[in-house]
């Protein structure tokens, strides 16, 4: 609503009407305008220290004044004036503002045509510009790769740390894909591991995977993703109760060891507003199904079309690792797996961490301040 000015105010019995110059009217709720005086909040911490129960129910504006660059408002109680600038309202206008506040770029689904871009590690570590482009390009996608990379203990969390603080787990902050004796997990032995989220056992699962190959000399290993967001499209236009089940309905995921026992229920698709936020999708750790009696045949034939879909030509892409090279990709929107390699054959070796979404997301919006972009 940028260049659209107040052409009149209207005091209603529990909200104001601004017309704006575009022609639209919005209704602005006392309370809701009160909430947002300028004074409510902390001059430092920018916090809202405002008491809400401080006003009373029946509170109204008794005057208004319009000037080139703000609002001001007569209150009905405690003698308050406030000031809104002019263009905070537009900005914040019912219904407009909500869609904007997360200020992350659209994301761009994609299929087995899908190639994932390769950035420069010094590049990447170096330059602001850089990482916002990387950055940028990771929320569209959920997938890329950073190539260039020194084979050494320090390069991967380099770039995670110019993000922002790893997450620790069970696993620990960082760790070593191979295959070893005596495993915890399907990930630390030279078999095949199926398209999965990690760590869907935990009440929030990672955010962003790192792995880095330091070695990956093996015959076979070649790493296998796909866009969930893209697959529980296609499921949801394919059969739609197959996709509301897997909505609606959580199911049990369990890790344990000899140190721990984490479980957690959830959906396999999560949805917010409309669009698909999350893919939590991991078949080797998934616990018992405990769904309701007349729901449990129904619900198996749509967890079986999603793993379709999932593994189907159409939207699997495979890829080998070499060394020197880091794939970084949202978990909980690009499902990963690996085929089976020999570990006779020589040596693979990835060193892997995650970075949750929240510090991604901040990093972004900093540098996309800063930079002016």
């Amino acid at each position: 609503m940028s260049g659209i000015n107040i052409n009149s105010v209207n005091l209603n019995d529990k909200s104001l009407s601004i017309s704006y110059s575009n022609g639209k009217i919005i209704d602005y709720n006392y309370f809701w305008l009160r909430d947002n005086c300028p004074s409510a909040f902390h001059p430092q911490t920018k916090e809202r220290n405002f008491d809400l129960l401080s006003i009373n129910d029946n509170i109204r504006a008794l005057e208004f004044e319009i000037t080139q660059d703000s609002l001001k408002i007569k209150w009905s109680e405690q003698d308050h004036l406030s000031e809104y600038d002019v263009n905070w309202l537009k900005n914040n206008a019912y219904n407009e503002h909500y869609s904007n506040f997360l200020m992350m770029p659209e994301e761009k689904l994609w299929d087995s045509t899908y190639q994932p871009a390769i950035f420069n590690y010094e590049k990447v570590k170096d330059l602001d510009s850089e990482l916002y482009q990387w950055l940028q390009y990771m929320c569209h996608y959920g997938l890329s790769i950073i190539d260039n990379m020194p084979s050494n203990d320090v390069a991967m969390e380099e770039i995670a740390h110019r993000i922002g603080h790893l997450r620790e787990t069970n696993f620990g902050i960082v760790f070593n894909v191979q295959s070893k004796p005596n495993p915890n997990n399907q990930a630390y032995t030279s078999e095949r591991l199926p398209l999965h989220t990690d760590l869907p056992n935990q009440e929030t699962p990672p955010g962003y995977q790192f792995l880095h190959c330091l070695h990956n000399e093996a015959d076979g290993g070649e790493s296998t993703f796909v866009d969930g967001f893209a697959a529980a499209r296609q499921l949801e236009k394919d059969n739609k109760r197959y996709f509301d089940l897997l909505v609606n309905y959580k199911i049990p995921f369990r890790f344990h060891d000899e140190k721990c026992d984490i479980r957690e229920m959830r959906p396999v698709i999560s949805v917010v507003d409309g669009e698909v936020n999350e893919i939590i999708f991991n078949a080797h750790i998934a616990s018992t199904f405990n769904l309701p009696a007349d729901i449990m045949y129904e619900y198996y034939l749509a967890y079986r079309a999603f793993i379709r879909i999932l593994n189907s030509p159409q939207y699997l892409i495979k890829f080998k690792l070499e060394g020197g090279q880091m794939v970084v990709f949202d978990n909980r929107r690009v499902l990963h797996g690996r085929e089976s390699f020999n570990p006779q054959t020589g040596k693979r070796h990835l060193r892997g961490c995650y970075v949750d979404r929240t510090e991604f997301k901040s990093k972004y919006r900093k540098l996309k301040q800063s930079l002016a972009v």
